[in-house]
């Protein structure tokens, strides 16, 4: 056979691969391509379909937005008869121009037809009063006179926002009016507090109660020098509120007057009646003070309070159970106060209201004073100097560390520690009476009489001071100032009748006859126990 005919026949018998694969490539492509276009047509049905759904959607809302928005028909107005006019009603009523016909008339050229308006997407409902009383009940918490009670500032602020932008909360009720002042006096806006109080009648229970609130939170917001004179005029005559008493009695205190701290904080009564806040306030002043009495008063009505005060209220427990004797129950309180002080605090920073909460340094000043109450004087020592280095500004550290030295007999040591209290806080009572009792047993009998003189003035009402100054005096040989001095204490406190007997001092004196007719005498106005003298 001929050879080329034979390839020539191979050839033909061998399959077109090359050919092949282009076009089954080809018709692949326009599958894949067909495919492509009918999902793309698809989609673009379904978002025109969802977008005139959600049209529809908004329109239906805006209709019944303005059907809720529009005034009652008239009574006497008949009902649509026609569908036309039923759906007409349903729409509320037509628009009406932007400018009237008489603008056109009083130009003589025809007015222009106005644009037709947008309605809006979803109108925000009005502020009436009674939805606004019902977000302040609940974003202020009740009693709703202190910062604490508020339970979202932001939220708060944006209700104020809106009733100032309701022209008609100008005339709303007294009681909605002044809600809305105390609301914005609790998260600082003080000039909206005093526009809505400017609408309360002068001289009303409104008033009264919205000038409370502004004492207290200047109070709260630390303000103090600012709140005293406000907490005086509202607490002025017998009926004092006593949670505004309080208040005022810690002012004096933090402004270092203990005079009139004491004698505010005596006229508090029923303090079952104090919110946990102000309990809390007074139990202090009463250890502030040195007055055991008030803070045993006080301490069984410290049940549950909230956790950012929980701190507070077991360290002025601890601080009792030293007071009464009980030291190693209290310096075990104590020392778990220190141990777990991270805890506690974090509850405390993350708290709305003003911090209440012991220090680190109090803490530590209690746990030495617990430790002395012990008798384990040297390790009492170590933690006191380490709180008086800590904070070397404040007293009480110092005046711990001179009461230590005293009742040891280390006299010129405990004098260095009093004069230091006494530098860093020279209105305080019981630092300038420890160092008149030191300087008396050192022999400084003109110093003694000084200081403790200093001390009567600030707490008129001490029987132990006013006998401190009466042994000075004796020492001194001034019987008739001895007089005066035994007279007040024994009104003050009986007790102290027997220990003038057994002081040789006075012994010298006075024979025991005289003492028992000094204590039966009343003291003269000039030298009763309210007075400094």
């Amino acid at each position: 056979m001929d050879p080329n005919r034979q390839a020539q026949r191979g050839s033909e018998n061998q399959p077109a691969g090359g050919r092949g694969v282009v076009e089954r490539l080809f018709v692949y492509w326009l599958i894949s391509t067909a495919g492509l276009a009918l999902l793309s047509i698809v989609t673009i049905v379904f978002v025109a379909g969802a977008l005139q759904r959600q049209s529809h959607m908004l329109r239906l809302l805006a209709e019944r937005v303005a059907a809720l928005e529009a005034p009652p028909a008239p009574p006497s107005a008949a009902p649509p008869s026609a569908p036309a006019e039923r759906e007409a009603a349903q729409r509320g009523p037509v628009a009406q121009p932007a400018s009237p016909p008489a603008v056109a008339a009083a130009t003589g050229h025809a007015a222009e037809p106005a644009a037709e308006a947008e309605s809006p997407v979803a109108a925000a409902p009005r502020l009436d009063e009674p939805r606004a009383l019902a977000q302040l009940s609940a974003l202020v918490r009740p009693p709703g006179r202190s910062v604490a009670d508020v339970s979202d500032v932001a939220a708060l602020g944006t209700l104020l926002d809106a009733a100032r932008g309701q022209p008609a909360s100008a005339e709303w009720s007294a009681a909605a009016r002044l809600r809305l002042a105390v609301a914005a006096r609790l998260i600082g806006r003080d000039s909206d507090g005093d526009f809505y109080a400017r609408m309360l009648a002068p001289g009303s229970e409104e008033r009264r109660l919205y000038d409370e609130v502004v004492a207290r939170v200047t109070f709260e917001r630390g303000r103090v020098r600012e709140a005293l004179p406000l907490l005086t005029r509202l607490t002025v005559g017998d009926g004092a509120a006593p949670d505004l008493l309080v208040l005022r009695g810690a002012a004096h205190f933090e402004l270092g007057d203990c005079a009139a701290a004491e004698s505010t904080m005596e006229r508090v009564s029923q303090p079952a009646r104090l919110t946990p806040r102000d309990r809390l306030r007074l139990a202090r002043l009463g250890l502030a003070l040195e007055r055991a009495d008030v803070l045993a008063a006080v301490l069984p009505l410290l049940g549950d309070v909230p956790a950012e005060l929980e701190a507070e209220r077991d360290f002025l427990r601890s601080a009792g159970l030293v007071l009464d004797g009980r030291s190693v129950e209290g310096l075990a309180a104590l020392d778990f106060l220190v141990a777990h002080e991270s805890d506690w605090a974090r509850a405390v920073r993350a708290a709305a209201g003003p911090p209440q909460r012991p220090s680190r340094y109090e803490l530590e000043v209690w746990r030495g004073v617990a430790l002395i109450a012990g008798n384990q004087r040297n390790e009492a020592r170590e933690v006191l100097l380490t709180a008086a280095q800590v904070e070397p500004s404040r007293a009480d550290a110092y005046l711990a560390l001179g009461r230590l030295e005293a009742t040891g007999g280390q006299f010129d040591r405990a004098a260095a520690y009093l004069r230091n209290a006494v530098a860093a806080a020279p209105r305080s009572a019981g630092a300038l009476e420890a160092l008149a009792a030191v300087d008396l047993n050192l022999g400084n009998v003109g110093s003694a009489v000084e200081s403790a003189t200093q001390a009567i003035a600030l707490r008129p009402r001490s029987a132990s001071v006013r006998f401190l100054r009466a042994l000075a005096h004796a020492k001194l040989g001034q019987r008739e100032a001895v007089e005066l001095d035994l007279r007040a204490a024994f009104q003050l406190d009986r007790g102290y009748l027997d220990e003038a007997r057994q002081a040789d001092v006075i012994g010298r004196l006075f024979t025991p006859e005289e003492l028992e007719a000094l204590a039966a005498s009343p003291a003269s106005p000039a030298t009763a126990p309210g007075n400094p003298t």
